[in-house]
């Protein structure tokens, strides 16, 4: 099953996994054509590219759960604002 086969608004957790295979896919892609492209001078100079691209990656993984758990908690706030009549995000200035 694919990323276009599953409806949208359903089966959220199966669509993040499936783009995160993907990202890491392409970001591991992307370094060994960096290491490819630009040979290291040595062998330590190329392990220490390879691994700082891997931590790089962890990091942008941990930095985009952080930013879908907060954009998630202020669409929830900003939704239930609407509902209960509160001006939680204003559309217009009003002095």
């Amino acid at each position: 099953m694919g990323y276009w086969d599953i409806p949208d608004g359903t089966d959220c957790v199966q669509k993040t996994w499936l783009a995160t295979k993907i990202s890491v896919a392409l970001g591991l892609v992307g370094s060994a054509y960096h290491i490819v492209a630009f040979p290291p001078k040595t062998v330590m100079e190329g392990a220490t590219r390879a691994g700082g691209a891997t931590l790089t990656m962890a990091h942008s993984y941990a930095t985009g759960t952080g930013a879908c758990v907060a954009l998630g908690v202020i669409a929830a706030l900003a939704k239930s604002s609407n509902r209960d009549g509160w001006d939680f995000i204003r559309s217009d200035p009003k002095l």
